[in-house]
């Protein structure tokens, strides 16, 4: 039975809480953690359950807005969905350690795709599902729904969460099978271009309005009114769109929907089966057979070039050196690089339409312009915590065995971590210097407040990369099956839901310098002597908050890695 596989993975996660129990450092650590993800699930619930209530309240968009809201929402993530799982089941199917040992018991292909299926499944979706259940709570509560509006959509989801999962599955055993083992990642690279492609034909079809009405959050809602429905009926996210909104309305359910999803996810986990039976173990050899011929290799030209161009300490330039090679070795690696970088096109060329929007309100220009450049912000800070979550966080764990060979050198425990954070430091601040000058420009800000959006961008790098060399030590483990185990992990929602706290901290006094440097009035009211002074104080607090951040999150985790030493 697929249980029987599963039940490792149980007594795997039941240990590791037991160990933590007869540790009281840890309990007491979990708790306080565990306390911050309910703060953050909870003024997540009370966010959108406010802008729901705005909604609501206004009478033009009461009838519109939700319906719009829900169908979008399922469309993203569907899409975040079948990316994570494509790159979940290279992981689970193709690169797990385990793989061998599960092939010399005596189970069935059946009960092993099953649980591959399974574990990639939770893998991939389990933080959208987490986050997603405050969300489903303030919609009910907001439009006053009855309570079986929970339990549908939870129904719902269970078939919606598999289809995507059952996909990813055929369609990377039938690259694995079809494109040559020295060529994957370029296969599978092809496969991504083509996903930015539709990306983009997603948000051409939104065709979002210009026209703003006299207020913020009026010109807001306007935007939101006149996006267009991109769900084709084809996709599972307009079936599931079409359940939930039949139960915000309280309509008769059709059938169709419901039926359209169970047999989707059946179908597709039937035909995952049957190309798992074909092609598993060719794909396998192949996999095996690319792995044993894309080895770490030092290369003297390379190193030549390290020595005269980067006049690095030669501990840091080595370090730094391996860290490339691992992480162009690893396919996966390069599939999550490019599909968030996919993500941060997309969000730049959102603010296109956002700017026309910002033209049109013409009383409200010089503000409306200042409430994007904050979310530019806020939003370019959670992409760059996302990114971190992805490769930087891991650093540590990916290490695995090889993690006591390091420590064997000359090198001592504080310098280990001090060199992962600045190894992933500047290339997370370029990103984020791109990521929020660009943006900024985008919108058509005054030069002063790109050069903030920049500044701010750098302090936020340097407090997220630290947070995440930090929680990654402090959670680190080195047993790991797939690489994909850590990046999906509770230390990797903790380290998230941590980054995300200290972006929105770090807006506050980045908001108070945007509305200094981007709206004249607010300039003409104050003293010069004042105006230096909170800009000052507002720079000097900024970044203190983030170089405080890391600080604290290095020495702890290089006390939690000692810990584990002992």
């Amino acid at each position: 039975m697929p249980l029987t596989l599963l039940r490792p993975h149980l007594l795997a996660a039941k240990n590791r809480f037991s160990a933590k129990r007869d540790a009281g450092h840890s309990m007491v650590q979990d708790a306080l953690i565990g306390s911050i993800c309910v703060v953050m699930m909870a003024a997540l619930y009370r966010t959108v359950h406010t802008f729901l209530l705005r909604i609501m309240s206004s009478g033009d968009f009461a009838a519109v807005l939700p319906d719009k809201i829900v169908g979008i929402s399922f469309l993203g993530l569907f899409i975040l969905l079948l990316l994570s799982n494509i790159i979940a089941g290279l992981s689970f199917f193709y690169g797990s350690r385990d793989m061998p040992l599960l092939l010399s018991l005596p189970v069935s292909n059946l009960e092993l795709y099953v649980t591959r299926l399974v574990l990639a499944t939770i893998n991939s979706s389990w933080v959208m599902v987490v986050f997603g259940i405050p969300i489903i709570f303030a919609f009910r509560s907001a439009l006053d729904l009855p309570w079986r509006f929970l339990g549908i959509t939870a129904l719902s989801l269970i078939p919606f969460l598999f289809i995507p999962a059952a996909f990813a599955s055929v369609l990377i055993t039938a690259v694995v099978n079809a494109a040559p083992v020295n060529r994957l990642r370029e296969v599978l690279g092809v496969f991504l271009v083509v996903a930015i492609l539709g990306m983009f034909y997603v948000v051409q079809e939104l065709q979002i309005g210009t026209s703003g009405g006299p207020g913020q959050m009026d010109s807001l809602l306007t935007a939101l009114a006149a996006i267009s429905d991109p769900n084709p009926v084809w996709l599972p996210s307009d079936w599931i769109s079409r359940i939930v909104i039949a139960e915000m309305h309280q309509a008769p359910q059709s059938l169709t929907p419901a039926l359209l999803l169970v047999v989707s996810a059946l179908g597709l986990t039937s035909l995952g089966y049957l190309s798992f039976d074909w092609g598993f173990l060719r794909g396998w050899t192949r996999c095996l057979r690319g792995q044993r011929s894309a080895r770490i290799h030092r290369s003297p030209l390379i190193a030549h070039l390290a020595r005269r161009f980067l006049p690095l300490p030669a501990q840091f330039r080595a370090m730094a050196l391996k860290e490339a090679r691992m992480f162009f070795r690893d396919p996966a690696q390069c599939i999550q690089l490019l599909f968030l970088l996919l993500v941060t096109l997309v969000y730049l060329y959102n603010f296109r339409a956002l700017r026309e929007i910002a033209v049109g309100s013409v009383e409200t220009h010089g503000w409306w312009q200042t409430i994007l450049c904050i979310a530019n912000i806020a939003l370019g800070g959670c992409v760059v915590a996302a990114i971190s979550t992805r490769f930087v966080f891991p650093t540590l764990s990916l290490e695995g065995q090889a993690y006591w060979i390091a420590r064997c050198a000359p090198l001592t425990l504080h310098d280990l971590v001090l060199h992962k954070f600045w190894i992933w430091l500047w290339p997370i601040c370029i990103l984020a210097l791109i990521l929020l000058m660009a943006g900024a420009a985008a919108i058509d800000v005054t030069p002063a407040g790109v050069f903030l959006s920049g500044m701010i961008g750098i302090a936020l790098s340097v407090g997220i990369v630290g947070l995440a060399v930090g929680v990654g030590a402090t959670y680190a483990t080195f047993d790991w099956d797939t690489p994909t185990q850590i990046a999906a992990s509770f230390g990797s929602l903790v380290f998230m839901l941590l980054a995300i706290t200290l972006v929105m901290i770090t807006m506050i006094p980045a908001a108070l310098l945007i509305v200094l440097s981007c709206v004249p009035g607010v300039v003409v009211r104050l003293r010069h002597v004042d105006y230096l002074t909170l800009i000052a104080c507002s720079s000097f607090l900024a970044l203190f908050v983030n170089f405080y951040t890391a600080r604290w999150a290095l020495r702890a985790g290089t006390e939690s890695l000692r810990r584990l030493e002992r």
